[in-house]
């Protein structure tokens, strides 16, 4: 039993430093061909789709393709699970939006649009393996029906989804202080993410909150000319941390035991029907 928790563990680190990798090639690849467009979020946004379309062979070839048609709890319901997020998005896009009227001049309406396909592209990429396959393969090891299991596979996942972060430190030329603060911040948003998917089963409900939520962090940079996203990433400082400590209790509050009872309760049957 010991031995498949550490497979697994070691499948879903190598499936997510994968991920990075195949993504960063891809990414020198295009800056060879087409050197002068390599900063495109069109570019930016196609590589990330053809991740998607990587992890989406990886979910079919372990059987998890059915992943994309559960409905959990149903779309707005996992919507209202993450309403704390949902009113963050709100916030971000406000402040954004006003920093940016203010400060900036607004870019082409062709890269504003790549811009919007570039956040949704990350979004459903990541969420697709982090959320979709990661979180899935950690829930069959240590096991969907139990309190125990549920908070292991939240943590694990949202763990291996925060260290991703520190490869910014190596491609995105970020300093490591700034790195380092990402990735901890990182690993409470992927444990508050993970709870969110645990509680509605809806992993496009999870898409969506990604997508929207790195739109309206970076809707500044991405519709104004003020600062880039990498210059944004860079200026994280050691108040993030404050952030683990935020979506660690929103996480709490979400798979507290009322809420967790119902959700070992819904898997436990799922797993009888397909037995």
């Amino acid at each position: 039993m010991k031995k498949n928790k550490l497979l697994s563990c070691l499948f879903c680190v190598v499936a997510a430093v994968a991920f990075v990798i195949v993504g960063w090639l891809l990414g020198l690849g295009y800056y060879l061909l087409f050197p002068r467009g390599s900063g495109s979020y069109w570019a930016s946004g196609t590589l990330n789709m053809l991740l998607a379309g990587l992890t989406i062979l990886a979910l079919w070839g372990l059987k998890k393709a059915h992943i994309l048609k559960d409905g959990g709890e149903g779309f707005w319901s996992g919507i209202k699970i993450g309403g704390f997020l949902a009113f963050m998005i709100l916030y971000l896009l406000i402040a954004g939006v006003a920093e940016g009227a203010a400060s900036g001049t607004l870019q082409p309406i062709e890269t504003i649009l790549g811009f919007a396909f570039s956040m949704f592209a990350v979004g459903f990429s990541e969420e697709l393996l982090f959320r979709g396959l990661i979180q899935n393969v950690l829930a069959d090891c240590f096991g969907r029906d139990s309190a125990r299991g549920v908070w292991l596979t939240v943590i694990a996942s949202g763990v291996v989804f925060g260290l991703t972060h520190l490869f910014n430190i190596l491609t995105a030329g970020i300093t490591p202080l700034a790195g380092a603060m990402q990735a901890v911040a990182a690993v409470g948003v992927g444990v508050y993410f993970g709870a969110i998917y645990a509680r509605c089963g809806n992993l496009w409900v999870l898409i969506c909150l990604h997508s929207l939520n790195d739109f309206a962090a970076l809707v500044t940079s991405g519709l104004w000319e003020t600062t880039s996203v990498i210059e944004t990433i860079g200026s994280y400082g050691p108040e993030r941390l404050l952030s683990v400590l935020l979506y660690g209790g929103l996480a709490a509050f979400l798979l507290r035991r009322k809420k967790m009872e119902q959700i070992t309760g819904r898997e436990a049957q799922i797993l009888e029907i397909r037995e």
